[in-house]
């Protein structure tokens, strides 16, 4: 639905699409004592995400040895609402457990959309 939008996250050239799954590894070696990745990735999601207009959809995947979503397994519309729920997510995961990418790769690719970020 919609027209294609351009987004650029984590230091990635442009993507276009207009669905979106955005993969972050929340391991141990990404929290304070690590790379403190989260603490960065939170503001980066948000201004991504702000720039999606109502019909597009995105989803977040946070991975260590499990994968967690931002609500509901499936790819959430860019409601004012649904963006609001990015920035407390992340803020709310800790980072610990080992690195399953696999697990991480499986879920954004189960949502089907045009781009993935990892």
């Amino acid at each position: 639905k919609g027209s294609p939008t351009s987004l650029s996250v984590f230091g990635s050239g442009k993507m276009n699409g207009r669905s979106f799954v955005f993969v972050l590894d929340r391991s141990h070696s990404m929290g304070e004592k690590g790379l403190g990745v989260l603490d960065r990735a939170a503001d980066q999601l948000q201004q991504a995400v702000n720039k999606l207009e109502k019909d597009h959809r995105f989803q977040i995947v946070a991975y260590h040895h499990k994968t967690e979503v931002v609500q509901k397994r499936s790819l959430l519309a860019a409601t004012d609402l649904n963006k609001k729920k990015v920035k407390d997510f992340v803020n709310n995961l800790a980072a610990f457990g080992g690195t399953e990418h696999e697990a991480g790769l499986i879920s954004a690719l189960s949502f089907k959309p045009d781009v993935i970020s990892c």
